[in-house]
């Protein structure tokens, strides 16, 4: 998927918003901003900017990642380009 990422989004940054931390998990949460400059998901570029927010959640085991969880507005970033399912209205 990464690779598949910076194919579609060349300039993508990420920004950590927030760590937190307990016991053996830590959770992640971010957003991400970058230019459609590339085929992304089969969809061919729209030069648009566009932003979206994930949270990861690892489980630390031993000092290393044992599991890890990944929740990511893809829906919303298709939508800014115009190219995913519409808002649905009230």
């Amino acid at each position: 998927f990464i690779g598949a990422l910076l194919t579609g989004f060349s300039d993508v940054q990420h920004t950590i918003d927030q760590v937190l931390v307990d016991s053996d998990t830590v959770v992640i949460r971010w957003h991400a901003e970058g230019t459609h400059d590339g085929e992304f998901q089969g969809y061919a570029p729209t030069g648009k900017r566009v932003t979206w927010t994930g949270i990861n959640v690892f489980r630390i085991e031993c000092g290393k990642i044992a599991e890890e969880w990944s929740e990511v507005d893809g829906l919303g970033r298709l939508r800014q380009l115009g190219v995913g399912a519409p808002a649905r209205q009230g």
